[in-house]
Protein backbone atom coordinates (compact mmCIF):
# COMPACT_ATOMS: atom_id res chain seq x y z
CA UNK A 1 0.00 0.00 0.00
CA UNK A 2 1.36 3.36 -0.95
CA UNK A 3 -1.03 6.23 0.09
CA UNK A 4 -0.50 9.51 -1.41
CA UNK A 5 -1.57 12.06 1.16
CA UNK A 6 -2.24 15.78 -0.84
CA UNK A 7 -2.52 18.94 1.39
CA UNK A 8 -3.67 22.31 1.27
CA UNK A 9 -1.51 25.01 1.37
CA UNK A 10 -3.78 26.44 3.62
CA UNK A 11 -1.85 26.90 7.00
CA UNK A 12 -0.13 23.97 8.92
CA UNK A 13 -3.12 22.22 10.70
CA UNK A 14 -4.06 20.34 7.72
CA UNK A 15 -0.65 18.69 7.50
CA UNK A 16 -0.68 18.19 11.47
CA UNK A 17 -3.69 16.03 11.28
CA UNK A 18 -2.83 14.02 8.28
CA UNK A 19 0.49 13.21 9.79
CA UNK A 20 -1.42 11.65 12.46
CA UNK A 21 -3.12 9.63 10.02
CA UNK A 22 -0.05 8.36 7.96
CA UNK A 23 1.48 7.39 11.66
CA UNK A 24 -1.12 4.94 12.43
CA UNK A 25 -1.27 3.53 8.97
CA UNK A 26 2.21 2.99 9.07
CA UNK A 27 1.66 1.57 12.54
CA UNK A 28 -0.97 -0.55 11.32
CA UNK A 29 0.21 -1.55 8.02
CA UNK A 30 4.00 -2.56 8.35
CA UNK A 31 4.18 -2.76 4.68
CA UNK A 32 2.40 0.57 3.45
CA UNK A 33 4.63 3.58 2.30
CA UNK A 34 3.25 7.05 2.63
CA UNK A 35 4.01 10.57 0.26
CA UNK A 36 2.83 13.64 1.32
CA UNK A 37 2.02 16.39 -1.17
CA UNK A 38 2.60 19.67 0.91
CA UNK A 39 4.31 22.74 1.80
CA UNK A 40 4.62 22.37 5.04
CA UNK A 41 8.29 22.34 5.64
CA UNK A 42 9.83 18.28 5.95
CA UNK A 43 11.40 19.04 9.58
CA UNK A 44 8.24 19.33 10.86
CA UNK A 45 6.69 16.09 9.64
CA UNK A 46 9.72 14.73 11.12
CA UNK A 47 9.98 15.80 14.21
CA UNK A 48 6.14 14.07 14.90
CA UNK A 49 6.98 10.64 12.40
CA UNK A 50 10.76 10.04 13.04
CA UNK A 51 13.21 9.07 10.86
CA UNK A 52 11.97 9.22 6.63
CA UNK A 53 12.26 5.43 6.43
CA UNK A 54 8.98 4.84 4.77
CA UNK A 55 7.36 7.95 4.42
CA UNK A 56 8.95 11.34 2.20
CA UNK A 57 7.51 14.54 1.41
CA UNK A 58 7.38 16.67 -1.58
CA UNK A 59 6.91 20.26 -1.95
CA UNK A 60 3.63 20.48 -4.36
CA UNK A 61 1.39 23.62 -4.78
CA UNK A 62 -2.03 22.89 -5.58
CA UNK A 63 -4.20 25.11 -3.98
CA UNK A 64 -4.63 28.47 -2.29
CA UNK A 65 -7.19 28.41 0.18
CA UNK A 66 -7.27 31.50 1.99
CA UNK A 67 -4.59 34.45 2.11
CA UNK A 68 -3.44 35.80 5.34
CA UNK A 69 -0.94 38.46 6.20
CA UNK A 70 -1.35 36.68 9.86
CA UNK A 71 -3.21 34.34 11.72
CA UNK A 72 -6.46 36.07 11.92
CA UNK A 73 -6.69 38.49 9.34
CA UNK A 74 -7.69 37.70 5.63
CA UNK A 75 -7.06 39.21 2.24
CA UNK A 76 -9.44 38.26 0.03
CA UNK A 77 -8.66 40.33 -2.99
CA UNK A 78 -5.17 38.34 -2.56
CA UNK A 79 -7.14 35.03 -2.47
CA UNK A 80 -8.60 36.05 -5.85
CA UNK A 81 -5.87 36.99 -7.37
CA UNK A 82 -3.46 33.68 -6.38
CA UNK A 83 -6.81 31.65 -7.27
CA UNK A 84 -6.72 33.17 -10.85
CA UNK A 85 -3.41 32.12 -11.52
CA UNK A 86 -3.72 28.54 -10.00
CA UNK A 87 -6.48 27.73 -12.74
CA UNK A 88 -4.71 30.38 -15.19
CA UNK A 89 -2.62 26.75 -15.93
CA UNK A 90 -4.31 24.65 -18.51
CA UNK A 91 -2.18 21.66 -18.02
CA UNK A 92 -2.91 22.14 -14.17
CA UNK A 93 -4.80 18.55 -13.46
CA UNK A 94 -3.13 16.87 -16.16
CA UNK A 95 0.16 17.58 -14.55
CA UNK A 96 -0.81 16.65 -11.10
CA UNK A 97 -2.66 12.97 -12.11
CA UNK A 98 0.80 12.61 -14.23
CA UNK A 99 2.81 13.40 -10.89
CA UNK A 100 0.03 11.71 -8.94
CA UNK A 101 0.66 7.80 -11.23
CA UNK A 102 4.63 8.97 -11.13
CA UNK A 103 5.00 8.48 -7.10
CA UNK A 104 3.66 4.95 -6.91
CA UNK A 105 0.94 5.73 -5.13
CA UNK A 106 -1.95 3.54 -5.36
CA UNK A 107 -4.53 5.57 -3.30
CA UNK A 108 -4.79 9.35 -2.39
CA UNK A 109 -5.83 11.38 0.93
CA UNK A 110 -6.63 15.29 -0.56
CA UNK A 111 -7.12 17.54 2.55
CA UNK A 112 -8.97 18.55 0.38
CA UNK A 113 -7.47 20.79 -2.78
CA UNK A 114 -10.33 20.49 -5.24
CA UNK A 115 -7.21 20.05 -7.78
CA UNK A 116 -5.88 17.01 -6.41
CA UNK A 117 -9.41 15.41 -6.11
CA UNK A 118 -9.86 15.92 -10.14
CA UNK A 119 -6.57 14.80 -10.83
CA UNK A 120 -6.60 11.80 -8.85
CA UNK A 121 -10.08 11.51 -10.84
CA UNK A 122 -7.73 11.42 -14.04
CA UNK A 123 -4.52 9.65 -12.73
CA UNK A 124 -7.54 6.66 -11.97
CA UNK A 125 -6.51 6.32 -8.31
CA UNK A 126 -8.59 4.56 -5.46
CA UNK A 127 -9.30 8.44 -3.51
CA UNK A 128 -10.82 10.03 -0.62
CA UNK A 129 -11.19 13.58 0.79
CA UNK A 130 -10.66 13.30 4.71
CA UNK A 131 -11.37 17.39 5.78
CA UNK A 132 -13.30 19.63 8.70
CA UNK A 133 -14.42 21.99 5.40
CA UNK A 134 -13.90 22.36 2.48
CA UNK A 135 -13.01 25.68 -0.44
CA UNK A 136 -16.60 25.13 -2.07
CA UNK A 137 -18.41 26.14 1.40
CA UNK A 138 -15.52 28.83 1.95
CA UNK A 139 -15.53 30.54 -1.53
CA UNK A 140 -19.64 29.80 -1.68
CA UNK A 141 -19.52 32.23 1.71
CA UNK A 142 -17.46 34.55 0.08
CA UNK A 143 -19.70 34.59 -3.08
CA UNK A 144 -22.72 36.29 -1.29
CA UNK A 145 -20.91 39.52 -0.97
CA UNK A 146 -18.33 39.15 -4.35
CA UNK A 147 -19.46 37.06 -7.00
CA UNK A 148 -15.99 36.64 -8.26
CA UNK A 149 -15.91 34.08 -6.06
CA UNK A 150 -18.51 32.04 -7.19
CA UNK A 151 -16.19 30.80 -10.45
CA UNK A 152 -14.23 28.61 -7.88
CA UNK A 153 -17.07 28.03 -5.31
CA UNK A 154 -18.04 25.88 -9.01
CA UNK A 155 -14.91 24.12 -9.28
CA UNK A 156 -14.52 23.16 -5.92
CA UNK A 157 -18.53 21.29 -6.29
CA UNK A 158 -17.11 19.61 -9.84
CA UNK A 159 -14.61 18.28 -7.82
CA UNK A 160 -16.48 16.74 -4.72
CA UNK A 161 -19.27 15.26 -6.90
CA UNK A 162 -16.85 13.35 -8.93
CA UNK A 163 -15.31 12.34 -5.47
CA UNK A 164 -16.77 8.81 -4.19
CA UNK A 165 -16.34 9.49 -0.11
CA UNK A 166 -15.44 12.01 2.26
CA UNK A 167 -14.17 11.76 5.38
CA UNK A 168 -16.05 14.43 7.95
CA UNK A 169 -13.45 15.26 10.81
CA UNK A 170 -15.08 16.71 14.18
CA UNK A 171 -15.60 19.70 14.57
CA UNK A 172 -16.67 21.82 11.62
CA UNK A 173 -19.56 23.06 9.29
CA UNK A 174 -21.06 20.03 6.76
CA UNK A 175 -19.15 19.31 3.96
CA UNK A 176 -20.94 20.47 0.29
CA UNK A 177 -21.11 18.44 -2.70
CA UNK A 178 -19.76 14.92 -1.82
CA UNK A 179 -22.15 12.31 -2.79
CA UNK A 180 -21.10 10.51 0.30
CA UNK A 181 -20.14 11.71 3.94
CA UNK A 182 -18.76 9.87 6.51
CA UNK A 183 -18.15 10.93 9.92
CA UNK A 184 -14.74 10.01 11.90
CA UNK A 185 -14.65 12.43 14.94
CA UNK A 186 -11.81 14.61 15.98
CA UNK A 187 -8.04 13.74 14.68
CA UNK A 188 -5.68 14.65 16.73
CA UNK A 189 -1.84 14.04 16.88
CA UNK A 190 -1.13 12.79 20.89
CA UNK A 191 2.10 13.48 22.45
CA UNK A 192 3.86 10.11 22.68
CA UNK A 193 6.64 9.31 25.54
CA UNK A 194 7.25 11.52 28.64
CA UNK A 195 5.36 14.38 26.83
CA UNK A 196 6.40 17.31 29.57
CA UNK A 197 10.34 16.55 29.59
CA UNK A 198 11.16 19.68 27.78
CA UNK A 199 9.52 21.59 30.43
CA UNK A 200 12.27 21.24 33.12
CA UNK A 201 15.07 22.13 30.45
CA UNK A 202 12.94 25.59 29.66
CA UNK A 203 10.92 26.66 33.19
CA UNK A 204 11.08 27.04 36.53
CA UNK A 205 9.36 25.15 39.17
CA UNK A 206 6.08 26.41 39.83
CA UNK A 207 5.80 28.37 36.63
CA UNK A 208 2.58 28.30 34.04
CA UNK A 209 3.60 27.95 30.57
CA UNK A 210 1.71 29.08 27.62
CA UNK A 211 2.15 28.22 24.29
CA UNK A 212 1.76 31.13 21.43
CA UNK A 213 0.37 29.13 18.73
CA UNK A 214 -0.20 30.90 15.60
CA UNK A 215 0.72 28.68 12.82
CA UNK A 216 2.68 29.72 9.84
CA UNK A 217 1.19 32.76 8.99
CA UNK A 218 2.09 33.77 12.52
CA UNK A 219 0.09 37.11 14.84
CA UNK A 220 1.98 40.46 14.08
CA UNK A 221 4.00 42.36 17.36
CA UNK A 222 4.10 38.93 19.64
CA UNK A 223 6.42 41.30 22.02
CA UNK A 224 4.33 44.33 22.10
CA UNK A 225 0.66 41.97 22.58
CA UNK A 226 2.43 39.48 25.43
CA UNK A 227 1.84 40.72 28.98
CA UNK A 228 4.93 40.33 31.71
CA UNK A 229 3.35 38.20 33.98
CA UNK A 230 4.99 37.11 37.48
CA UNK A 231 4.83 32.92 37.10
CA UNK A 232 3.83 32.75 33.39
CA UNK A 233 6.17 31.96 30.58
CA UNK A 234 5.82 32.29 27.15
CA UNK A 235 6.92 29.03 24.86
CA UNK A 236 7.06 29.68 21.40
CA UNK A 237 8.20 27.15 18.35
CA UNK A 238 9.18 26.97 15.01
CA UNK A 239 7.40 28.44 12.76
CA UNK A 240 7.30 31.00 15.24
CA UNK A 241 9.86 33.21 15.81
CA UNK A 242 11.95 33.46 19.32
CA UNK A 243 10.56 36.48 21.16
CA UNK A 244 13.27 39.41 21.91
CA UNK A 245 14.89 40.70 24.62
CA UNK A 246 12.20 38.91 27.14
CA UNK A 247 13.32 36.88 30.27
CA UNK A 248 9.84 35.42 30.20
CA UNK A 249 9.83 33.29 26.98
CA UNK A 250 11.52 29.98 25.70
CA UNK A 251 11.84 29.27 21.83
CA UNK A 252 11.60 25.72 21.56
CA UNK A 253 12.61 23.99 18.27
CA UNK A 254 13.82 20.45 19.32
CA UNK A 255 10.24 19.14 20.83
CA UNK A 256 7.35 17.62 18.99
CA UNK A 257 4.35 20.33 18.65
CA UNK A 258 1.80 17.73 20.65
CA UNK A 259 4.56 17.80 23.32
CA UNK A 260 4.50 21.18 23.32
CA UNK A 261 1.21 21.12 23.88
CA UNK A 262 0.65 18.40 26.66
CA UNK A 263 3.56 20.20 28.40
CA UNK A 264 1.91 23.23 28.67
CA UNK A 265 -1.13 24.50 31.07
CA UNK A 266 -2.37 27.20 28.39
CA UNK A 267 -2.53 27.21 24.37
CA UNK A 268 -2.70 30.93 23.10
CA UNK A 269 -3.59 30.33 19.39
CA UNK A 270 -6.57 30.74 16.96
CA UNK A 271 -9.70 29.22 16.43
CA UNK A 272 -8.12 26.72 13.73
CA UNK A 273 -9.00 23.36 13.59
CA UNK A 274 -5.66 21.69 14.20
CA UNK A 275 -4.70 23.30 17.58
CA UNK A 276 -8.27 23.03 18.66
CA UNK A 277 -8.12 19.22 17.77
CA UNK A 278 -4.53 18.61 20.26
CA UNK A 279 -5.24 20.72 22.85
CA UNK A 280 -8.41 18.43 23.15
CA UNK A 281 -6.47 15.19 22.65
CA UNK A 282 -3.62 16.43 25.25
CA UNK A 283 -5.96 18.02 27.60
CA UNK A 284 -4.94 21.51 27.44
CA UNK A 285 -6.82 24.64 27.89
CA UNK A 286 -7.23 26.62 24.63
CA UNK A 287 -7.08 30.85 24.73
CA UNK A 288 -8.03 31.64 21.36
CA UNK A 289 -7.87 35.13 19.34
CA UNK A 290 -11.58 35.88 17.62
CA UNK A 291 -10.79 35.39 13.83
CA UNK A 292 -11.76 37.59 11.23
CA UNK A 293 -14.47 36.71 8.67
CA UNK A 294 -13.55 33.17 7.90
CA UNK A 295 -16.94 30.76 7.88
CA UNK A 296 -14.96 27.32 9.56
CA UNK A 297 -14.94 29.87 12.34
CA UNK A 298 -18.57 29.49 14.57
CA UNK A 299 -18.74 25.82 14.24
CA UNK A 300 -15.63 25.31 15.91
CA UNK A 301 -16.42 28.42 18.28
CA UNK A 302 -19.97 26.63 18.99
CA UNK A 303 -18.00 22.99 19.61
CA UNK A 304 -15.16 24.91 21.59
CA UNK A 305 -17.87 26.28 24.08
CA UNK A 306 -19.91 22.93 24.64
CA UNK A 307 -16.79 20.48 24.79
CA UNK A 308 -13.69 21.94 26.34
CA UNK A 309 -11.92 24.89 28.84
CA UNK A 310 -11.40 27.74 25.91
CA UNK A 311 -11.98 31.57 26.04
CA UNK A 312 -12.10 34.29 23.18
CA UNK A 313 -10.41 37.32 22.95
CA UNK A 314 -12.29 40.10 21.55
CA UNK A 315 -9.94 41.71 18.42
CA UNK A 316 -9.96 44.76 20.78
CA UNK A 317 -8.88 43.42 23.33
CA UNK A 318 -5.52 41.33 21.87
CA UNK A 319 -3.14 43.77 24.00
CA UNK A 320 -0.85 43.37 27.48
CA UNK A 321 -4.13 43.97 29.48
CA UNK A 322 -6.63 42.19 27.54
CA UNK A 323 -4.56 39.31 26.98
CA UNK A 324 -3.61 39.29 31.43
CA UNK A 325 -7.22 38.69 31.88
CA UNK A 326 -8.34 36.29 29.68
CA UNK A 327 -5.11 34.48 30.86
CA UNK A 328 -6.47 35.00 34.62
CA UNK A 329 -9.99 33.64 33.94
CA UNK A 330 -9.25 30.84 31.89
CA UNK A 331 -7.10 29.37 34.53
CA UNK A 332 -9.49 29.68 37.08
CA UNK A 333 -12.09 27.45 34.85
CA UNK A 334 -13.01 24.21 36.00
CA UNK A 335 -11.40 21.51 33.26
CA UNK A 336 -13.42 20.04 30.30
CA UNK A 337 -12.62 17.96 27.85
CA UNK A 338 -14.09 15.80 25.05
CA UNK A 339 -13.63 11.84 26.11
CA UNK A 340 -13.53 10.72 22.71
CA UNK A 341 -10.43 11.17 20.59
CA UNK A 342 -10.44 8.15 18.33
CA UNK A 343 -10.67 9.91 14.56
CA UNK A 344 -7.37 8.67 13.66
CA UNK A 345 -8.61 5.16 14.12
CA UNK A 346 -11.21 5.49 11.70
CA UNK A 347 -9.90 7.63 9.57
CA UNK A 348 -7.22 5.07 9.20
CA UNK A 349 -10.10 2.14 8.32
CA UNK A 350 -11.52 3.85 5.65
CA UNK A 351 -8.24 4.47 3.88
CA UNK A 352 -7.30 0.63 4.29
CA UNK A 353 -10.75 -0.27 3.05
CA UNK A 354 -10.64 1.55 -0.34
CA UNK A 355 -9.67 -1.60 -2.93
CA UNK A 356 -5.91 -1.35 -4.82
Amino acid sequence: MHVLFAITDHGFGHGARQMAVAQRLLEREPGARVTFWSMVPEPIFAGFLGPAERWRVEPVRMDVGVSQSDGITHDLDATLERLAQLWADPALIAGLAARMRATGADRVVADVPPAALLAAREARLKFLASTNFDWAFVYGHYARDDARFARFRDQALDAHRGTPLALRLTPGPELVGFPEVREVGIVSRIALGDARSWRQRVSRPGERLVLVSFGGFGLADLDRRLPRIPGVRWITAPPIAPLTSREDSSHVPDAPYPSLVAGCDVVFSKPGYGTIAEAAGNRTRFLYAARADFPETPPLVAWLEREMTSLAIAPDRLDAAGIRAALEEILALPEKFPERIDGVERAVDEIVSLPP
